[in-house]
């Protein structure tokens, strides 16, 4: 056989990285680790494919960034979306008014509190009044890609979805990670884990509120507003028990231990519906297109 006829192993390692989006993760390594050395930013990379489990499943984590004074990790999930569903839209939180949705992200921390057993839990912490608050993403088709316009499933939330659990999944295995040796701590602390998914998709918010549509047909009207690209969001999601790390406030069957250590980080005295969402479900994920990590990065301090 002519060597003519074999293919270039360059050019076909080059088409299976960059179909599979592998080069993607190292560009954010070097990126992030760029703008340490640079003294451009506050965070370090902590490690790459960092090998974590939850619920008994084995993964890896991305990439784990430690802020170089206090107590908090991002825990980052990159995602290279395909050219044609390179446009992720986000219905502002609120409805047209953003100004409305709540400006708190509810973060997984870690608490060590003495002698008293240590619980992982969500906390209302880091003001994010900065970054969009949205819901309900959708990856957008190019219309010059397969002429026509619409999501990229049958949901129009597959690649969204995956990442922010992939995001999550990742936070609930660095509890398991740390939780053991943290348990060995004799003094007060407190862990913050935020997930971050950095993505090549350009991210819009549109000025529409779910809430407004008809109760006839289920449908929405356009808006006048325009819609507008921002270099990142936060979206609240209700991680399923199928994503959680087993440090929960269920772990301890004791109902007197549960109830000395609410005492001590709740701001009730029992814990109410509305607070347990918080503590066992509700987590704020950000989202960000690659570009505009120098300014996250930055304003997360």
């Amino acid at each position: 056989m002519d060597d003519h006829d074999i293919d270039d192993p360059q050019s076909a390692y080059l088409r299976g990285v960059n179909r599979d989006g592998i080069a993607f993760q190292a560009a954010v390594v070097r990126h992030l680790t760029e703008l340490a050395g640079e003294k451009k930013s506050a965070w370090r990379v902590e490690a790459t494919e960092l090998p974590v489990q939850a619920q008994g499943r084995p993964f890896h984590v991305d990439i784990v960034l430690r802020h170089h004074d206090l107590e908090r990790y991002l825990i980052v999930e990159c995602k290279r979306v395909q050219p044609k569903f390179a446009r992720w839209a986000f219905a502002r939180a609120g409805g047209t008014n953003s100004s409305e949705a709540p400006s708190f992200a509810v973060v997984e921390t870690i608490h060590t509190l003495g002698s008293a057993p240590c619980r992982s839990t969500g906390e209302r912490d880091y003001q994010l009044g900065w970054c969009p608050k949205v819901t309900e993403g959708l990856e957008l088709k190019d219309r010059r890609a397969d002429g026509e316009d619409g999501a990229a499933d049958k949901t129009g939330r597959g690649a969204i979805q995956q990442a922010v659990d992939q995001a999550l999944r990742g936070v609930n295995g660095m509890v398991n990670r740390f939780v053991p040796s943290f348990r060995l701590r004799q003094y007060d602390s407190k862990t913050a884990l935020l997930p971050v998914v950095v993505t090549t998709a350009k991210l819009w918010t549109v000025p529409l509120d779910l809430a407004s549509a008809s109760l006839a047909d289920g449908n929405l009207l356009r808006n006048s507003e325009r819609s507008a690209t921002v270099p990142y969001v936060q979206l609240d999601h209700s991680q399923s028990p199928q994503l959680k790390h087993d440090w929960g406030l269920e772990r301890n069957e004791d109902p007197s231990v549960v109830a000395d250590w609410l005492g001590r980080v709740s701001r009730y005295p029992q814990l109410l519906f509305t607070e347990s969402v918080e503590y066992e479900s509700l987590r704020t994920v950000l989202i960000c297109n690659a570009q505009g990590l120098v300014e996250l990065l930055a304003k997360l301090g």
